[in-house]
């Protein structure tokens, strides 16, 4: 089919459920759980000299004959930048699961349930509906990778309605009264809850999850790679004052009066 054939050939849903102890003042119960980028292929390098709310100077390095950035904008373009934050989210869920690997952590350590947690929000996020940036489309990526929308179809719902929202039963809650021997002086000791809550961390996830995000992230590449020549056909007719009269580049430093902001109507 293509270059991730020996990857996608692996997607399934085999996922593995084990059980563990979960000990609350002396009463156990058990729970269920189961198991920035150019069209060279280089990255660039931003300098800057000064660092206040706007970095005003703006260099590279990696390109001999480069001198300065200029801004460029319009339809393709600004997929260009949707996609750049698509890898960029990609990489960092591929990274954040190797990491755990490369640690050799156990799968019942906090961390690396956290780690998967953190991969399944990164990876899904790409292609959850923004009023910033335009979502990839999960149907046309593992559209000739059997099993991939399945699989897909798990880790959105497991991030949907585990992860982010509690809805579904992987997280069960259960209330008692612990009552007393007749004779004693009350008859009820406590209420105690027993929470249940399903740990998602297992060899199988972590596996699932990185060959989804490794997918997307070849097809993004080749993307970006795509839009990147369209937008220098397009400049490479400019001529070289045109090209300096673009308006330059701006990175702003925001605080956090931003938080509940969109980016796009700054």
């Amino acid at each position: 089919m293509n270059e991730n054939d020996g990857i996608g050939e692996n997607l399934s849903l085999n996922f593995k459920l084990e059980w563990q102890r979960y000990l609350h003042k002396g009463f156990s119960i058990q729970y269920i759980h189961s198991q920035m980028r150019t069209v060279a292929g280089e990255k660039i390098y931003i300098r800057t000299s000064t660092f206040g709310n706007v970095k005003k100077s703006l260099g590279i390095t990696g390109y001999p004959d480069g001198i300065d950035i200029r801004l460029v904008d319009g339809k393709i373009v600004k997929r260009f930048n949707d996609l750049a934050l698509h890898e960029l989210d990609l990489d960092s869920c591929i990274k954040i699961l190797e990491t755990v690997s490369q640690e050799k952590l156990a799968l019942d350590h906090p961390l690396a349930e956290a780690a998967i947690l953190a991969g399944i929000a990164k990876f899904i996020k790409c292609f959850g509906v923004s009023a910033a940036r335009g979502q990839l489309n999960a149907k046309k990526i593992y559209k000739d990778i059997p099993k991939a929308i399945e699989v897909f179809e798990y880790f959105k719902a497991l991030r949907d309605k585990h992860v982010i929202h509690d809805e579904n039963p992987m997280t069960m809650i259960a209330s008692g009264i612990v009552i007393n021997r007749p004779g004693a002086d009350r008859k009820i000791a406590d209420v105690i809850a027993l929470p249940m809550v399903a740990r998602v961390a297992s060899k199988e996830q972590f596996e699932q999850l990185w060959n989804l995000a490794y997918i997307a992230r070849e097809w993004v590449g080749t993307q970006i790679t795509e839009l990147a020549n369209l937008i220098i056909e397009k400049y490479e007719a400019y001529s070289h004052q045109e090209l300096m009269n673009l308006p330059p580049v701006k990175l702003y430093k925001h605080g956090t009066e931003v938080v509940g902001k969109n980016r796009n109507e700054l």
